[in-house]
């Protein structure tokens, strides 16, 4: 008999909602999900051509309705592609820097490189040069005594 009471008070304060406690755990909570993206694509496409809810009976509209939601779709792709190439691009620029720096490093090196062959070989030519050019006079004094040291 108790409990009977009890409860028969309960309700009457919920239904009245004089605690506030009460009040708020009575009233449902319903999860609201957020719509999917065909969902968003199907109510823009009906807005646009103005087609209630439900199924689509005409030929005629149903076409231009798919023909609508292949647009929206192959809209959303494009964004994504064009989002995954911006991703792309700015990850391999990234990528690219040190590469870049190292190749520019690396040429540099090998001018270096080259500029020292370059300056070694012309240094082994000078030296041949003159080798040949010191051979040359050393033969005419041979050949030639000096003028001045004869009788």
């Amino acid at each position: 008999m108790r409990t009977h009471i009890i409860r028969w008070i309960a309700t009457l304060l919920m239904m009245f909602q004089t605690v506030p406690a009460f009040a708020e755990e009575s009233t449902p909570t319903i999860p609201i999900h957020p719509k999917t993206a065909d969902e968003l694509m199907d109510e823009e496409c009906r807005a646009e051509l103005k087609i209630p809810e439900g199924r689509i009976w005409q030929p005629y509209l149903l076409s231009k309705y798919r023909a609508c939601l292949n647009q929206k779709r192959q809209d959303v792709k494009a964004k994504k592609d064009a989002a995954i190439l911006l991703q792309k691009s700015t990850a391999s620029a990234e990528q690219a820097k040190p590469r870049l720096e190292r190749i520019r490093r690396g040429s540099r090196r090998m001018l270096r490189n080259q500029s020292i062959y370059r300056q070694s070989l012309q240094r082994n030519q000078n030296l041949k040069a003159g080798k040949k050019t010191f051979l040359r006079f050393r033969r005419r004094q041979i050949l030639q005594p000096a003028a001045g040291s004869g009788s």
